[in-house]
């Protein structure tokens, strides 16, 4: 080792010493397998993880510089945290909400990590895909019209507090704007996962 030059000499790469002499530190901008790292960017990066292995999904470590919102050391959906690392948003029973295009209210009868039951009794239009897509699932399942029930099928006193059947008819399609396709008057739909 030369004095006032070198941190450290260890005849090589070691676990403490870098192939340049300078001591070995996660962070340090170079990486050194010898001690482990896969990679060293000085930081978190989107390649790199903080602690100096390669940034994967499912590696159990948020990485926010990837895009990670999540990461439960796997790669499942429907488990709160996507196979993409994002936060897995699902819809509860009796949650509420209006159209984002029309303004028009609904309601969500009952609710799961794979499906979604969406009801609503006025006269408003219902960008159904786009309202299952905003609470999370991938799709609509089936539609249907309801007779002027919320969460039930012509037949009185249904609520999200007291579902009634589930009977879907197909009806209820209006065309489609800007935003997609439409469903209109009283109706229901599923939303899928």
């Amino acid at each position: 080792m030369q004095a006032g030059v070198e941190v450290c000499d260890g005849g090589g790469e070691t676990p403490q010493c870098n192939g340049d002499c300078t001591a070995s530190a996660c962070g340090d901008g170079k990486v050194n397998p010898t001690a482990g790292e896969q990679c060293d960017a000085g930081g978190q990066t989107a390649q790199c993880d903080d602690d100096c292995t390669t940034a994967a999904c499912g590696d159990g470590k948020i990485n926010a510089a990837a895009g990670e919102d999540c990461d439960d050391g796997n790669v499942n959906a429907n488990d709160g945290c996507s196979p993409a690392c994002k936060i897995e948003v699902f819809a509860q029973k009796c949650q509420q909400g209006n159209d984002p295009g029309t303004g028009a209210p609904w309601v969500v009868c009952d609710a799961n990590a794979n499906w979604a039951w969406v009801s609503a009794n006025n006269q408003g239009s219902y960008h159904h895909e786009l309202i299952c897509q905003n609470l999370g699932y991938a799709g609509v399942g089936q539609i249907g019209g309801t007779c002027g029930n919320v969460c039930g099928y012509c037949e009185g006193g249904t609520s999200c507090q007291s579902n009634g059947q589930q009977v879907f008819d197909g009806g209820g399609a209006c065309g489609q704007d800007g935003l997609g396709p439409l469903l209109c008057v009283t109706v229901h739909w599923t939303c899928v996962k």
